[in-house]
């Protein structure tokens, strides 16, 4: 074993142990209240510098067969895949003229083309996109197995059996063969090639659909959109948080502390836990009660000074990066969507907006049907995080239409460094066409790319890279240098969101989690409460400063993003339409239908209902222009800064301290969509729990020891509750793990400690969601402890208490079951992993990062070995 030591500046632990999940201390200020004295106070806190914490190299065996470099590859596949694909092609080769054909047929043109021929029947519409090949183009490709019909579908009707059995080939050949995994690959993974045919033109459909995790038959309006209930009804009717139990939390830590404590040092911490329940722990319970009585969150009230606004750390490491769904569906990389799809971005982003800023979005029910805290939408647009010292300070400058006050009505587009403010409503708030948006950004970057501009301003926006004591100086240099500079950034700070246009193509996937967090320091503006970055190719993340607002409510706004997008089918991609060709021309020879007709009319029909969602808002009368914050312009305006020599060496230091730190992050993804459509929901398993033991066995089978894993547990059911840090390692894991990497295990026996793990999850996920987690508990009484009794608890300063808490292996995030945004969160400790991660029907996608220094630990040999564990448990779950 090597003994490492504790991380440095960046590396460190995050957050302290004792501040998890802890809610800001924070108020939100109006407009009138932005330059206002920030009162607040500070403390200070130690911790031990040094760990005795040992880690083992990872095991050559689990990745002796990787042959890609670091940071080349995305999606790993099986060792044998390559092999087969090439055997499978070999096999279904075709005259190469024909081949070529076929697929410069299959065009969205092509498809608009077809669309308005009504009475072409269903064979001419396969034969349009197929180019008519005939059973001779097919004579080597056996369909003996290519599709089958069960027995009660075919008592249902014998026309069915008749329908098929002349068309087998041309139904299967393009869906089930080309177009799939190889035979080879499917029978060894135990997914038979057979494809079941339903006697339902709409079940066929769902089974064709490309992407099973996008429900195409869903309505943005549907969705979000109220007329009887405002948003924010529910806010008063919402329970307060609850004080757990003393013993129930000392009960859990000590449970947690189970795998990774022998007998005699759990019986002596359990001795020193009594003591502290019987005499000062008993007090600090009283206290906490106390609090309740003046504040519905006593979190906020007990742990004022431990949110993350008293961190003095860079704001790129506090933030949040989430990679946007719609990579994987409808947005695709795309060399020259750009600008179209930052169009589109903002256009649904301000409906959004506009929704909620006439209380329209329907109050958010988790899956039990319990409403859940809106706050955080307040803080959705229009908020900024500002320095200070000793704390930072919130304001947000969004207004419902009920409150009667003025409200911003632009947004910050960023490009090539360069800042512009540009209005995307008029002075009615109805908001600006698409039209009207895109030729906007066009003469934004035209007027970037042409050189006709002064390059003084340019570097300002690293500026907000730098740790947050040296952040404030500058910015209060900013503003005393220039008047110009104050309305800058007033500007820029209470903006609806930054929108960042960037030149640089990600051909790389593993590079997006990375640009998530960093990218191009010159092009972000981190204080921001929403930051979108659109790359080159048009592949959309999302920075998210997580001191204002939690990644969940981030999340359903992509959501409502991804409806719009899905709903406006004549703005696909070509390479999507052609995507969804292949599936609907099947499903339309199969069933005797347009399919592909009917289908996009379908979703086509939505952009209507989508569209109305705010047509029957009523513009907004006797709209004073006074609001300070806002500019009248029609077009874009650059944001002008005078730099002193003062500021410029400040940039030049935040060129230096963010290149350090964007490099010390490494990002790898791991990509897996080889289960079947609704396998977790027909085997009854819960998502969370399965991805949790998929995190715990890629580890303890990589390193041998059982990881020290946590988990961000969502408390919005509760008055302005944010969230609960969850230990998920159970003993119940530890035995699972233990069960799978023995030989001699059965399959009875893995199916058994299976469910065990799995309902001990289930279990801990339902006490911290219900406000009984015990970190944020047992914060609070060391806290009061110390502050209110002046008295160092001897349970506390335990060692082996002490480095329960410190020690965590893998920090990790899941920002909503079925939610298909994946977070990217950093390592808490300098030898750890973070991990963002989302299961959502047969998409799964793990975010990956270490740190860069650390020799034991690799974030893209973490992914591949979190794929090889998925693959693994393939024949476990069928199993189950």
């Amino acid at each position: 074993m090597t003994s490492t030591s504790f991380p440095s500046k960046y590396q460190r632990r995050l957050s302290t142990r004792w501040t998890p999940g802890v809610p800001l201390n924070q108020k939100l200020l109006s407009g009138n209240d932005y330059n206002a004295s920030i009162n607040t106070f500070s403390r200070n806190r130690k911790f031990s510098e040094e760990t005795n914490r040992s880690s083992l190299l990872p095991r050559l065996s689990i990745v002796s067969n990787l042959d890609v470099a670091v940071g080349k590859k995305v999606i790993f596949k099986l060792d044998d895949e390559e092999e087969a694909s090439k055997e499978r092609v070999a096999m279904l080769k075709c005259d190469q003229d024909k081949s070529q054909l076929m697929k410069s047929m299959i065009t969205s043109e092509a498809v608009k083309y077809e669309l308005d021929r009504k009475n072409k029947d269903n064979v001419s519409v396969y034969d349009f996109f197929f180019g008519g090949s005939s059973d001779e183009d097919f004579k080597d490709y056996d369909d003996s197995e290519a599709v089958s019909v069960t027995k009660s579908e075919l008592s249902v009707s014998t026309d069915i059996n008749v329908f098929f059995k002349g068309n087998l080939k041309h139904v299967a050949m393009p869906v089930f063969g080309r177009f799939q995994v190889p035979d080879e690959i499917r029978i060894q993974r135990g997914v038979s090639k057979q494809a079941s045919i339903s006697t339902s033109s709409s079940y066929f459909m769902d089974t064709l659909w490309p992407w099973p995790w996008l429900d195409y038959k869903c309505r943005s309006a549907e969705l979000y959109k109220s007329s009887s209930v405002k948003t924010f009804t529910h806010q008063t009717q919402l329970p307060d948080l609850p004080v757990p139990l003393m013993g129930h939390s000392l009960q859990r830590l000590l449970q947690s502390m189970r795998p990774f404590t022998d007998a005699g040092s759990l019986k002596r911490v359990r001795r020193l836990a009594e003591e502290f329940a019987l005499n000062e722990g008993s007090t600090c319970q009283k206290l906490i009660l106390k609090a309740t009585s003046s504040d519905r969150n006593w979190i906020r009230q007990v742990l004022p000074n431990y949110s993350r606004l008293y961190s003095r750390l860079a704001a790129p490491v506090l933030n949040r990066g989430i990679v946007c769904p719609f990579m994987y569906d409808l947005w695709p990389e795309n060399n020259d969507s750009l600008l179209e799809r930052a169009t589109i971005l903002v256009e649904s982003a301000v409906d959004f907006w506009l929704i909620l800023r006439h209380e329209s979005l329907a109050p958010i029910a988790d899956k039990s049907g319990r409403k859940i805290c809106m706050h955080d939408f307040r803080k959705l647009f229009s908020s900024v995080r500002i320095p200070g010292t000793p704390s930072d300070a919130i304001f947000t400058f969004f207004h419902t239409l009920a409150e009667k006050e003025e409200t911003p009505k632009h947004i910050i587009v960023i490009y090539r460094g360069f800042i512009f403010t540009m209005d995307v409503m008029d002075t009615k708030y109805l908001p600006m066409s698409n039209k009207t948006i895109k030729r906007f950004l066009k003469e934004i970057v035209k007027s970037v790319d042409e050189g006709d501009i002064n390059t003084e301003s340019h570097g300002v926006c690293i500026l907000t890279s730098l740790d947050r004591d040296e952040w404030s100086q500058v910015r209060e240099g900013l503003i005393s240098c220039s008047v110009s500079n104050a309305a800058s950034l007033r500007e820029i700070e209470t903006a609806l969101f930054v929108l960042s246009l960037d030149t640089l193509s990600i051909n790389d996937h593993n590079r997006l989690p990375h640009e998530a967090m960093f990218g191009d320091g010159y092009n972000r503006w981190y204080d921001k409460n929403l930051n979108f970055y659109i790359s080159g190719n048009g592949l959309v993340t999302v920075n998210v400063n997580n001191s204002l607002l939690d990644g969940n409510v981030v999340a359903i706004l992509l959501h409502y993003i991804h409806m719009r997008i899905l709903e406006n089918v004549d703005r696909w991609d070509e390479g999507v339409v052609m995507a969804v060709s292949r599936t609907t021309l099947a499903s339309t020879r199969s069933r005797g239908s347009s399919s592909l007709d009917v289908l996009l009319s379908q979703i086509r029909s939505r952009v209507s209902c989508a569209t109305s969602i705010t047509d029957n808002l009523d513009s907004e009368k006797d709209v004073s222009p006074g609001f300070p914050y806002l500019h009248s312009s029609n077009t874009p305006r650059r944001l002008e800064f005078t730099l002193n020599s003062y500021t410029e060496q400040y940039i030049e230091k935040a060129e230096v301290a963010f290149s350090d730190l964007a490099a010390s992050v490494l990002t790898a993804v791991c990509s897996f969509d080889e289960y079947e459509r609704n396998l977790f929901q027909e085997k009854g398993v819960n998502v969370d729990a399965f991805a949790q033991m998929v995190i715990h066995y890629t580890f303890y089978n990589m390193y041998g020891r059982f990881p020290s894993v946590c988990a961000n547990v969502s408390l919005k059911r509760f008055y302005h509750g944010r969230f609960e840090l969850m230990r998920t390692s159970t003993e119940e894991i530890l035995n699972w793990c233990k069960d799978m990497s023995s030989p001699e295990s059965t399959n009875a026996l893995k199916r058994e400690s299976f469910w065990k793990a799995e309902k001990k999850h289930r279990q801990l996920l339902r006490e911290n969601c219900s406000g009984h987690g015990f970190e944020n508990h047992l914060a609070a009484l060391k806290v009061i402890a110390e502050d209110k009794m002046m008295k160092q608890s001897a349970f506390f300063e335990d060692e082996l208490v002490k480095y329960h808490f410190e020690s965590i292996d893998v920090f990790t995030e899941c920002l909503g079951v079925g939610c298909t945004s994946c977070s990217t969160v950093l390592p808490i400790s300098s030898d750890g992993y973070g991990v963002g991660y989302f299961v959502a029907n047969t998409k799964i996608v793990f975010n990956v990062s270490s740190w860069q220094g650390e020799t034991t630990t690799s974030s893209e040999l973490f992914a591949h070995a979190m794929h090889n564990t998925m693959t693994l448990l393939y024949n476990l779950m069928h199993s189950l």
